[in-house]
């Protein structure tokens, strides 16, 4: 599969000579809404918030919350006495806290344990050279997913979904891990459906691999880059530089093209770098 990844120029120089992808957390997006999700709160009963509340850390957090300057023993026997009352007063503030919990838990992995790389599946996006490739001045790189390290993070690539409403986070009550890698993976790669555009393809990967360095870099193979396209406005600076990276025969594969602005559409042609130059 090909994939392309917009970049800056400067940006696109330093993958092409270090042979490294920066992958983002959280913090580095665009899009408030990345890994949010709506609580499906179907299988909170009473009996399952009772399983969850009679845990050590939640009468600690309760007796917190509620007397935080008495000793908690004093309140040991009346919790554990009124487990039911307690449950039930969980339930109804459940939707909010749900929601509230949900976006947390999402942030919170994707923060501490995983990183993603965005590409496209297009490579003449006019929206994304412009919001990406720096106002066209910007380079696009392709990549072949079928060489290193791509083939060996199959498992975490995915296309990304266009919807109109959040994906549902299904909470279990009774084992907070059970069923939340899948579930983090889908809420993951799902967007707002006015993102279609992007045609994007999302790699989201634990951080603790060796190919990683210092959590963000990720280390790719020369084989797996493919091509260099120029933006209509990338100046010869620029196309100078990269010319010069790619004369070095680890790099000698890589095929050169630029994009010129159709005469007659809205639209934007990719061309081979020297045809009508």
């Amino acid at each position: 599969m090909k994939l392309f990844k917009y970049f800056g120029a400067a940006r696109a120089i330093e993958v092409l000579q270090s042979s490294e992808l920066y992958l983002v957390n959280a913090a580095d997006c665009n899009d408030p809404f990345e890994f949010t999700a709506n609580p499906d709160t179907s299988n909170a009963t009473i009996d399952a918030l009772k399983q969850v509340i009679s845990r050590e850390e939640h009468f600690r957090f309760w007796c917190n919350e509620k007397y935080p300057s008495d000793d908690v023993e004093r309140w040991r026997e009346y919790y554990y006495s009124h487990l039911d009352d307690i449950a039930a007063e969980r339930m109804t503030a459940l939707p909010r806290q749900a929601q509230l919990a949900t976006n947390q838990v999402m942030h919170r992995a994707f923060d501490k344990d995983f990183v993603a790389g965005c590409f496209s599946t297009k490579n003449d996006s006019i929206l994304m050279w412009a919001h990406y490739g720096e106002k066209h001045t910007g380079i696009v790189i392709e990549f072949d997913t079928e060489q290193p390290p791509f083939n060996e993070l199959s498992e975490w690539i995915r296309p990304v979904t266009y919807v109109k409403t959040k994906p549902l986070y299904k909470h279990n009550y009774a084992d907070s891990t059970e069923g939340f890698g899948e579930q983090f993976f889908t809420i993951g790669s799902t967007k707002f459906e006015e993102w279609i555009y992007e045609g994007e393809v999302r790699l989201i990967m634990p951080i603790h691999v060796s190919i990683m360095r210092d959590r963000h870099f990720l280390r790719i193979s020369h084989e797996a880059i493919r091509s260099v396209i120029f933006g209509f406005l990338c100046d010869g600076e620029t196309r100078s530089k990269v010319e010069k990276i790619l004369s070095f025969r680890y790099l000698s594969h890589v095929t050169l093209f630029r994009a010129i602005t159709s005469t007659t559409d809205y639209k934007l042609d990719i061309i081979p770098y020297r045809e009508g130059a």
